[in-house]
């Protein structure tokens, strides 16, 4: 019983992976998982935020963006220079990030914060990974290309006819 409920919630997990993976690619959403607590109070460590691609970003808006060191960052919009870059700040950091940001490191305007999702997402991701190495690692072509063999110990058909 246990190994059937055990292959049910892989089976939910799996799936949800899959549709929110298909959302997300339908309506050009993108969710990171927050690492660090610099937006707090408004968003904790491990709170998944979900972002869009605007065509206008304004100061106050919470973005997520590439910074100039490769990461994915989500900090608010504090101030627009002339030549048309982002001041940006964490809402718990005393000052503002030392870099300006060119609107083309803007990934998307964050719409949705869900709290402590981002934990079972990131484990979820792990979860399914996990299984699609081993299904890749396990099932191969046997020697002569006809079969799929699950793994050496598996029966083959018996060549002896009856």
């Amino acid at each position: 019983m246990k190994r059937v409920l055990g292959n049910i919630m892989l089976v939910v997990i799996v799936l949800a992976v899959v549709v929110v993976a298909l959302i997300s690619v339908r309506t050009h959403t993108r969710m990171f998982v927050v690492k660090s607590g610099s937006m707090t109070p408004t968003i904790q460590v491990d709170d998944a935020v979900l972002v869009k691609p605007q065509a206008v970003y304004r100061p106050g808006d919470i973005i997520s963006f590439t910074s100039h060191h490769g990461n994915v960052v989500t900090h608010r919009i504090i101030g627009v220079k002339s030549d048309g870059s982002f001041m940006t700040k964490g809402d718990a950091n005393a000052a503002a990030d030392q870099w300006p940001l060119d609107r083309s490191a803007v990934i998307g305007k964050e719409y949705l914060v869900i709290p402590w999702i981002g934990k079972l997402w990131l484990d979820a991701l792990v979860l399914v990974s996990l299984v699609a190495l081993y299904l890749w690692l396990s099932w191969r072509p046997s020697s002569t290309g006809r079969h799929f063999v699950a793994h050496k110990h598996a029966r083959r058909p018996s060549r002896h006819r009856r």
